[in-house]
């Protein structure tokens, strides 16, 4: 039995020196290891970050993201990580070039050289169906023209219609004017539209 006892004290103090070895070893390791800095991610909707970031041992100073490109719920890559301009993946204002703008909305945004235009109509309450299609799709020409684009460059069409009946000639005067070498990917639905509108059009176009 004392043979027993002494064999298990021999093997409890050689574990606990090889523990102890272990570990001195790993906080030498810790003491000298450089830890590159990383980017950090900031959300811009925060305006402390201390409680966020302890107990993280971080650079004295972070350089914040220009208010400029600070939208709400949006991460941003700092600058001063990066050594780089700071980029998001959200759309950034300042980016957006917005064409004839009034209070309510703008007849087009123009972003990274994609034009969106918004819905095109027909103001005159005596026209039918098919002269309002033609007068719509006319001033769409200008509108894309403006944003220096054209027909020949829209990728997405939407049509709606007040009464689906009507697509059969709104057809007639939409195919004679569609680009017929790069003729857009297109959706038509009947919607109830506030009158005297007839149809409506709404295109995504690249510029030129």
């Amino acid at each position: 039995n004392i043979r027993s006892t002494m064999k298990l004290c021999l093997v409890f103090l050689i574990t606990m020196s090889i523990v102890e070895s272990s570990c001195s070893f790993q906080l030498f390791a810790l003491k000298n290891l450089k830890i590159p800095s990383l980017p950090f991610l900031v959300r811009s909707s925060d305006h402390s970050l201390s409680s966020r970031l302890d107990p993280i041992r971080l650079p004295s100073k972070i350089e914040k993201t220009p208010l400029s490109h600070q939208m709400h719920g949006c991460l941003f890559v700092s600058k001063r990580a990066q050594g780089l301009k700071a980029r998001q993946g959200c759309t950034m204002s300042n980016s957006i070039e917005f064409v004839d703008p009034e209070p309510r909305m703008s007849d087009a945004a123009i972003h990274n050289g994609v034009v969106y235009t918004s819905g095109v109509v027909c103001e005159d309450e005596g026209k039918d169906i098919t002269e309002q299609t033609k007068d719509a799709l006319d001033y769409l020409d200008r509108l894309l023209a403006k944003c220096k684009s054209d027909k020949h460059h829209i990728m997405s069409m939407q049509v709606w219609l007040n009464d689906i009946q009507d697509k059969a000639k709104m057809d007639a005067i939409y195919d004679e004017w569609v680009s017929k070498t790069s003729p857009p990917t297109r959706a038509c639905v009947e919607s109830k539209l506030q009158a005297p509108y007839k149809v409506e059009f709404r295109a995504i176009a690249a510029q030129i």
